[in-house]
């Protein structure tokens, strides 16, 4: 006879070793440190004893175990287990207690960016363990001279500063951005890819549960319009005349940089600030299990036979896993839709027509 469901599977390890098996397991990752929570059964919370200098890895699968753990990290607090449940933060938790001077005698100025996040990660003595791959900015983007930190910034913060930076400088909209994340005992610098242009991690058929919209604000997500003052007051406008007539206006702060020599410049340094910002992305919720070994910023996944057009591939921003202590299995992921695409599909979705209708559906 067939097996029509799938059991899920749980372990935990401690340095290695074998450690007791949780009851219940909750993991979330969004891209940056990830979160664990191991809830165990009652009347054994004397049974074990870690401390914070201990590497726990959890590995979550279904009918088998991965042969990469979803989370590696150590206890948040050291106190062993004093109720039944422990808190875990992922490794590179290390580095934001680990501060770092940035001066005239001791800077990265000119580095490319990929060599100074690896530099500075190797400076962390707790991370030794871990292995660090980057990938060599493309074009090259290096450190700008005179970057200082003078009263001492976390590492951890450093990497994200210079990961920040990362962007291709012939990129207005700083579309081709860099992420870093840690999978299992390696941590990873590299582009986020283009989900146009990537092959997908899984394909997910659409279903009742698959799909959730989820908001994440009450008001217009968007900016549709924007104003720049330059040196001497010089003073460039954009607006996106459509989104306007669509969801009302709503204009950014305006934006005031003495460095703008002219009003050509303040123009086009506006009408980046409203395409930009067009361009961010609203949640959209998927359920799958096929999610359960997804990346962050790295994973791309397909949707297909979605109605409103939400059929297609997207990048997967966040993921959350849980196993209940009854066995259910349950794993999301959370993944961008341009703004002006949750519009369409909200406004179809609702039955409306019209500009005007469809500004209030949003808010």
């Amino acid at each position: 006879m067939a097996v029509t469901s799938k059991v899920a599977k749980v372990q935990v390890t401690l340095n290695g070793s074998g450690f007791g098996k949780p009851s219940e397991v909750s993991y979330s990752n969004d891209g940056e440190i990830s979160l664990c929570h191991l809830t165990y059964p009652a009347g054994l919370n004397n049974r074990f004893k870690a401390l914070k200098s201990d590497i726990f890895r959890v590995y979550v699968g279904l009918d088998d175990y991965p042969d990469i753990p979803q989370f590696t990290g150590h206890l948040v607090k050291e106190s062993g287990i004093n109720t039944t449940s422990m808190e875990l933060v992922g490794s590179l938790n290390r580095a934001v207690n680990d501060k770092r001077f940035v001066n005239d005698y001791d800077n990265f100025d000119g580095q490319e960016i990929g060599t100074a996040i690896a530099s500075v990660f190797s400076e962390v003595s707790e991370l030794s363990w871990m292995t660090m791959m980057n990938e060599i900015t493309d074009p090259v983007v290096t450190v700008p001279k005179g970057t200082r930190f003078t009263n001492g910034i976390s590492k951890y913060d450093l990497m994200r500063t210079w990961r920040d930076m990362a962007v291709n400088p012939a990129d207005p909209l700083h579309i081709s951005r860099y992420t870093l994340f840690q999978h299992g005992d390696y941590y990873f610098f590299r582009k986020i890819p283009k989900p146009a242009d990537t092959s997908p991690w899984a394909e997910l058929a659409y279903g009742d549960t698959l799909l959730h919209m989820d908001p994440e604000s009450s008001v217009r997500f968007a900016y549709n319009k924007a104003v720049v003052i330059g040196k001497d007051g010089v003073t460039g406008e954009f607006q996106n005349d459509h989104r306007i007539a669509v969801d009302g206006l709503a204009e950014a702060d305006i934006l005031s940089n003495s460095e703008i020599p002219n009003a050509g410049e303040a123009h086009d340094t506006a009408r980046a600030t409203v395409l930009s910002d067009m361009l961010d992305q609203t949640g959209l919720i998927v359920n799958s299990h096929l999610l359960l070994e997804m990346i962050p910023n790295v994973s791309v996944v397909e949707i297909t036979g979605a109605p409103f057009g939400l059929s297609n591939k997207y990048l997967v921003r966040s993921i959350n896993l849980h196993v209940s202590e009854s066995g259910t299995f349950i794993a999301t992921a959370k993944v961008n839709i341009p703004v002006d695409a949750l519009s369409n599909a909200m406004s179809q979705l609702l039955n409306v027509s019209g500009s005007g209708s469809a500004s209030l559906a949003l808010q």
